[in-house]
């Protein structure tokens, strides 16, 4: 599985929109750091630049927030691990291979976090563009989490 590529349907950052990072399942920590930037949810968009889960305490509830409230999210290597390795557990399990993702303890919290909704969320993270471009009144620039071959 690679990452794929941003298509001219993503959506794109524009001046106001607010970015954040590596949340690692952080809800409140984001939605402590939303409050202090004064997110408009009318009228600012939010895109993650990668790593929403693994590592943290509310890794469902993370993922939720971003559905409900349209939070954009490019790839980022944990989004790219449980991606795959959701990927493997219904696409590659006919085949009868053990899956080429080994679940470390903080990707497995998350998978225990997750319940019976695991792989529903988890696919939804191969979805996620690799980068996304912008432009806005300091120039042009690309959102990416930590390089294009960092997957």
């Amino acid at each position: 599985m690679k990452p794929r590529l941003p298509t001219e349907s993503d959506p794109k950052p524009t001046d106001g929109d607010l970015v954040y990072g590596d949340s690692q399942a952080d809800l409140d920590g984001l939605k402590g750091l939303l409050t202090k930037a004064k997110w408009n949810p009318d009228k600012q968009q939010v895109f993650s630049i990668g790593d929403n889960v693994d590592r943290g305490p509310k890794a469902k509830e993370m993922m939720e927030f971003m559905n409900q409230y349209g939070i954009h999210s490019i790839m980022g290597n944990h989004d790219f691990k449980h991606a795959r390795y959701a990927q493997h557990a219904i696409n590659g399990a006919a085949t009868g291979k053990a899956n080429p993702i080994k679940p470390n303890p903080e990707m497995q919290d998350t998978i225990d976090q997750f319940g019976p909704d695991y792989l529903k969320h988890a696919v939804k993270m191969k979805d996620y563009p690799l980068y996304l471009p912008f432009e806005d009144s300091q120039g042009k620039g690309y959102l990416m989490h930590g390089g294009p071959s960092n997957h």
